[in-house]
């Protein structure tokens, strides 16, 4: 089935974002994005933005508590709800 298809009432959500809220009326870009450096979500982010994208961004990435503390940090300058940028969720 489609993924926008609701299955039944009893369908529960399982995974949550740790970053940010999901906007249903946005447009979503999916990445793994585990392991990286600084530089490489700048780069991947930087070059969303420049490209006009301003929908979701969902990086799946390992547990909050090993990513690093840079990277944690520029992610969340992509939550705070800026209409110039992607929102990483």
């Amino acid at each position: 089935p489609k993924p926008t298809r609701v299955i039944d009432d009893t369908a529960t959500v399982i995974v949550e974002p740790t970053f940010g809220t999901h906007r249903p009326e946005e447009d979503a870009i999916f990445a793994y994005a585990e392991g990286y450096k600084l530089s490489y979500y700048m780069m991947f982010l930087e070059t969303l933005t420049a490209s006009g994208f301003r929908g979701d961004v969902v990086l799946a990435i390992a547990e909050q508590r090993i990513v690093r503390e840079d990277v944690v940090d520029y992610l969340n300058t992509y939550t705070q709800g800026d209409p110039e940028k992607p929102a990483v969720v």
